[in-house]
């Protein structure tokens, strides 16, 4: 039973069967009914086949009617395809009473139900139609032999009565007959397969053509190049941004067709290529995909455009990298809508730092008694108000030195810088907070002082912003620990603190200024960019910031800057 068939599937292979069965019918006739009018005119013989193959053609037509039907279950069109098979044999086996049965040429005749039923019902009903043949041939041959019947065209009558010509031909036919099924289920097998492989491979040109499509009408631009950075792949936004047609770049590398620039204009280096950040990112395992900022491309007219771009590898099963593929913006008006509202910080930060000093000094004058004596009451809610203008002047001062240095405006004044005094300096800006949330402050120094090269006043406000986030997240009554020490070419300073910890969402936007600007929460009493200024900071100086451990027992802040040569 085919059980890999749907209904449908059935339905229309019996179908295609039946209106095959036209010219088989049509050739039985011809084979059989055309000759023996030939040789002896009208007679019972010739009438006689006349009425089976009328029959035949009747049948066939009724199965042609019924496989109209759309409603009908799989075993009605299960059915049919039997019957069909059933009555094919019967009419072979017919035909070969008609015409001699041992030696006639129409034995070959039960080769076409053999193989359409390997293309109708599937592999077992293969065998079973080879079998059946071979009985029903088996059966005529039989009473032919013993003289239960008289084939009446019979050339060669007496060898039928031959013992040892009996047992030949039943050896020999059911071989044959087997023979046709090995090769019936052979080729059936090879159909099947070419079918299966015909609708797998529709199957992936539909979708192969999907992906091109998608990938053709990309916004961005995408380029996919082999390990040594040929180009194999573009699409339309490429030719848009650069100006190249593809047949002009797959082969060649794209070194050659987009010279990269650096930050400052200049051609990028080999090591400086966003190719080798991604590649020795990848070697030490860390995100595949990477971002690269702060690169352009030079166009095929010589032009130049900033781009934001992603890189990542192709890699296979086992992580072996078979090639790199790119996919870029032109960032032009992204930079002018930086650059705008930059300015616009810029500019309210500025406008707002007067107003909010005036009120401090309206504070103060009140606290010192300028207006008259003050109740408790009053004076409470002065402070509080001194509060948060103060945290509001930290945020205005934050905000213009984040403009400043993200318009590369930020100048620095280098020199000796001892890692003990920036600490004092940093203790003391924090004293009040210290003493509010009843914080103890523990320095732990090396046994020799650590003085790097860097900007006293920039040092201060990097470990000013790392302590006072260490102040915001630590519990009341307990230790801040600040250490310094010597590593390697390099000055530390560590802020332990003995707080609630970070949480991994938190430290993956630890650094980052989207998590204040997007409205993310932040510890009580901090801007929210501290940590993001004192990076921009420590990166402007060379140095480096970390955060070595997180946990309920707390955090660890390290800053690294370059020692002083000797």
């Amino acid at each position: 039973m085919p059980a890999d068939f749907s209904e449908i599937e059935l339905r229309q292979r019996v179908r295609w069967y039946a209106g095959v069965r036209w010219f088989y019918l049509l050739l039985l006739a011809g084979a059989g009914l055309v000759p023996l009018y030939l040789k002896s005119g009208w007679n019972d013989n010739f009438r006689h086949q006349t009425i089976i193959g009328l029959t035949g053609v009747v049948l066939n037509i009724i199965v042609l009617i019924a496989t109209r039907r759309h409603g009908g279950k799989k075993i009605f069109y299960l059915l049919l395809a039997v019957a069909q098979v059933v009555f094919d044999i019967l009419l072979v086996t017919w035909i070969l009473y008609q015409n001699g049965a041992l030696e006639s040429r129409s034995i070959i005749l039960y080769t076409i139900p053999i193989f359409m039923t390997g293309a109708l019902l599937g592999r077992l009903a293969i065998y079973l139609a080879a079998g059946g043949s071979a009985a029903a041939y088996i059966c005529l041959v039989s009473l032919d032999h013993f003289g239960l019947i008289h084939p009446p065209n019979a050339i060669f009558a007496y060898a039928h009565t031959d013992l040892f010509y009996y047992v030949s031909s039943v050896f020999f036919y059911g071989a044959v007959f087997l023979a046709l099924a090995i090769i019936s289920d052979y080729v059936s097998r090879l159909i099947r397969e070419s079918e299966q492989l015909n609708e797998e491979v529709h199957a992936l040109s539909a979708k192969n053509a999907e992906t091109e499509a998608i990938i053709k009408t990309m916004g961005s631009a995408l380029v996919a190049m082999d390990t040594n950075g040929r180009i194999k792949l573009v699409n339309d936004s490429f030719a848009r941004l650069t100006g190249w047609h593809r047949n002009e770049v797959v082969g060649r590398k794209l070194d050659d067709v987009l010279p990269v620039l650096d930050e400052s204009g200049h051609p990028a280096g080999p090591e400086a290529h966003p190719m080798r950040e991604l590649e020795s990112a990848f070697r030490a395992e860390e995100a595949a995909v990477r971002q690269i900022k702060g690169y352009s491309y030079v166009r095929k007219d010589g032009s130049s455009f900033p781009v934001f771009a992603y890189w990542a590898p192709i890699t296979l099963l086992g992580g072996r990298i078979i090639g790199w593929t790119t996919v870029f913006d032109d960032a032009t008006d992204v930079q002018k809508l930086e650059q705008l509202k930059s300015n616009f910080i810029a500019l309210v930060s500025h406008q707002l730092k007067t107003p909010i000093a005036e009120i401090r000094d309206y504070i103060n004058n009140m606290t010192f008694g300028v207006v008259g004596e003050l109740t408790a009451k009053q004076r409470e809610y002065l402070n509080d108000i001194d509060e948060v203008a103060q945290r509001s002047s930290k945020l205005i001062a934050d905000l213009l030195d984040i403009t400043v240095l993200e318009q590369g405006k930020a100048m620095l004044s280098l020199g000796p810088v001892d890692f003990s005094e920036v600490i004092e300096k940093s203790i003391a800006v924090h004293k009040n907070r210290l003493h509010q949330r009843k914080l103890t402050v523990k320095v732990v120094g090396a046994d020799t002082p650590v003085t790097v090269l860097a900007d006293m006043a920039k040092t201060v406000e990097i470990v000013n912003n790392i302590l006072a986030n260490a102040i915001s997240y630590s519990r009341e009554g307990k230790t801040i620990t600040i250490s310094t020490k010597v590593a390697g070419d390099n000055g530390e300073v560590r802020v332990i603190d003995e707080g609630r910890g970070m949480d991994p969402k938190t430290l993956d936007v630890l650094f980052n200024k989207s998590q204040v600007l997007s409205g993310a929460p932040t510890a009580e009493g901090g801007t929210g960019l501290g940590l993001y200024l004192a990076k921009q900071l420590i990166n402007l100086q060379n140095g480096s910031i970390t955060v070595e451990k997180t946990s309920d027992a707390g955090t660890t802040i390290c800053i690294s800057l370059p020692l002083v040569k000797r």
